[in-house]
């Protein structure tokens, strides 16, 4: 939906090998974009085709990152990986021994940190001389019917030993993090965590790591989950991630100063080409407000455009995989402190 359209698009990239275990799809997929070399397997698709690729992109389901990461990593190619980098931060950490240990680029796919209204925030954010509070949001509303109205998306159904073997590798993964085999439990965790990992990372390119979580509450039905941290540099965030029946999606980062609002709006990033705004409300006689957005670039294909870049020249990446370890560790935590579990990390 997102990756192989911008792929194509962009000067130099081509795609050369793609790997689905769905039939319908690898050929769907295979045929619109021209692909030859198509495979049902990703280790096969590295063992077979690593040798005349430069990078690879992995879209599979989390509980399989880690095992096809390492493995492209070592057979040399760059590689990113889409979020969340994994279900247990034992695999996480695997991939980030694998990625300091190689001579390839690994990122995260974060790609509202490539995003350039998000890069002006940042630049805001550093000028800043005083932060009273920082509070991140994100309401998850219902949006598989607009995605099915917005893209032609080629289907198929993967065979049912293998969704069977996925379904049964995820829930052991995620009882592995969090302690718990309950499998509403379960589902709550993958949906926060595949959902919130974004603005947890968003939050940490403007303010650094976190070092303390103060305080974790999961309620509605587990749908919702507030948490109250510390940055390493003393500001003090609130954070929410919930979901709803709504198909209003509300997501933003604000920043309160002793004269100004500073509000980052994410927009629904399954709309192609809507951009983030700015809004600051600042002024304490009076309120002046003012919203800008930095541009209409897409920031999927600023993501893999960086990408490309960072594995040509060899550069730093935005989105590195200890910072996605360090994403996937804060919502172990803040499951763990719920459920009582002693897995904090």
């Amino acid at each position: 939906m997102m990756h192989l359209p911008h792929l194509a698009s962009i000067p130099g990239a081509e795609i050369g090998a793609i790997a689905d275990p769905a039939p319908a799809v690898l050929s769907g997929v295979g045929e619109r974009y021209s692909v030859d070399r198509r495979y049902r397997d990703s280790n096969r698709l590295i063992a077979d085709a690593g040798a005349d690729l430069d990078a690879v992109v992995v879209a599979t389901p989390p509980e399989v990152h880690a095992d096809v990461t390492v493995a492209a990593l070592e057979a040399g190619l760059h590689t990113l990986v889409e979020k969340p980098i994994a279900l247990t931060v034992e695999d996480a950490d695997r991939m980030v021994a694998a990625a300091e240990t190689v001579d390839a680029t690994a990122m995260v796919g974060y790609m509202k940190r490539h995003d350039p209204t998000y890069l002006e925030m940042r630049e805001r954010v550093t000028d800043l001389e005083t932060v009273n509070r920082v509070v991140g949001t994100l309401v998850l509303g219902q949006h598989d019917e607009g995605i099915r109205e917005m893209y032609d998306l080629v289907r198929g159904d993967p065979p049912d030993d293998i969704v069977e073997e996925s379904n049964a590798a995820r829930s052991d993964q995620i009882e592995q993090a969090i302690g718990s085999d309950d499998p509403a439990v379960q589902a709550s965790f993958f949906a926060h965590l595949g959902a919130s990992c974004h603005d947890v990372s968003a939050l940490r390119g403007l303010f650094g790591d976190i070092e303390t979580i103060e305080y974790v509450d999961l309620y509605s039905g587990r749908d919702v989950l507030t948490a109250v941290f510390e940055f390493e540099s003393g500001e003090k965030c609130v954070f929410t991630s919930s979901f709803s029946e709504r198909k209003e999606w509300d997501e933003f980062v604000r920043v309160e100063t002793p004269d100004q609002i500073i509000t980052l709006e994410f927009t629904n990033p399954y709309l192609r080409n809507d951009p983030f705004a700015i809004t600051t409300a600042h002024g304490t006689d009076s309120v002046k407000r003012e919203s800008v957005s930095a541009s209409y670039e897409e920031s999927f294909k600023c993501e893999l455009e960086q990408f490309i870049e960072c594995s040509r020249s060899g550069g730093a990446v935005r989105t590195t995989f200890r910072e996605g370890r360090d994403d996937l560790a804060f919502l172990v935590e803040c499951f763990c402190r719920q459920l009582g579990t002693d897995r904090r990390l």
